[in-house]
């Protein structure tokens, strides 16, 4: 990606988003690139612990969510994005930009749990009409849209313990306003995960999701749910499903890592 790329990225989120993508890029294979989605608490900082796992050959690239840093109990959910178009737009457009990279051929995505949410409600803006207006506004039509889904059907999209539903959390851990104000932002815009994914069709995509069991902090209990879901919408894909022991949800995780390294990924 060259420097070009990366100070328009950069200006152009700041213009559109109001904020600093803080990105980083990981040179490697300049045909492959892997686009990193955090999870709640942590930033693009991830795409160095997805590095350092070594379960990618790709070119890494990994920005800040809006959200991004933010600890449990110190911000108002109420004027948060996760669950919401606000939340996934920022990464539509970083995947446009990607277009943009010299003789790229795939393009992978890698989400660690609410960056595994985030990836299926991309990969249901990309394939639906459903956020077409806020798309265009950013410069994603229809065309780039399709461009983008083609090199993603070339690549991998790796959900490492994804969000799966607040929902899920809140049964696992109780309530809290947090909770149940950021878990009403994913019901209120149709964004739940596990629900989405009975909206998608014809992924035809390589799909690799990897679970913890057990997972202390978002629990199991959809785990076998949300895989039936995710083999039928990619049905004419490949999905492959990773259970890891005793690791626990944050990262890194061995598991995946030695999964890769098996079948030489």
């Amino acid at each position: 990606m060259t420097n070009t790329i990366l100070f328009q990225i950069t200006t152009f989120f700041q213009t559109l988003f109001n904020y600093d993508p803080n990105l980083i890029v990981i040179p490697n294979d300049p045909k492959r690139v892997m686009v990193c989605f955090h999870g709640m608490e942590d930033d693009s900082s991830i795409t160095e612990t997805v590095h350092e796992q070594k379960i990618s050959k790709h070119t890494l690239i990994g920005i800040d969510f809006p959200d991004a840093g933010k600890l449990r109990g110190t911000f108002d959910p109420h004027e948060s994005t996760f669950g919401s178009d606000n939340e996934i737009l920022p990464m539509l457009f970083l995947l446009k930009e990607c277009l943009k990279m010299e003789n790229i051929q795939e393009l992978s995505l890698y989400g660690h749990s609410a960056g595994g949410g985030a990836i299926i409600n991309t990969l249901d803006a990309l394939l639906s009409n459903r956020f077409d207006e806020q798309l265009n506004k950013i410069g994603v039509n229809e065309l780039i849209k399709e461009e983008i889904v083609a090199l993603l059907r070339k690549g991998q999209i790796i959900l490492d313990t994804p969000l799966k539903s607040v929902s899920e959390i809140i049964d696992f851990r109780g309530q809290s306003e947090e909770l149940v104000v950021i878990g009403s932002h994913y019901q209120k815009n149709k964004m739940e995960p596990i629900e989405v994914l009975k909206r998608l069709k014809e992924l035809s995509m390589n799909i690799v999701v990897h679970f913890q069991v057990p997972d202390e902090v978002l629990s199991n209990r959809d785990d076998d749910l949300y895989i039936e879901r995710i083999k039928k919408c990619n049905s004419k894909g490949k999905t492959s499903v990773i259970i890891g022991e005793n690791e626990g949800h944050s990262l890194p995780h061995v598991s995946l890592k030695s999964w890769f390294t098996a079948n030489n990924m």
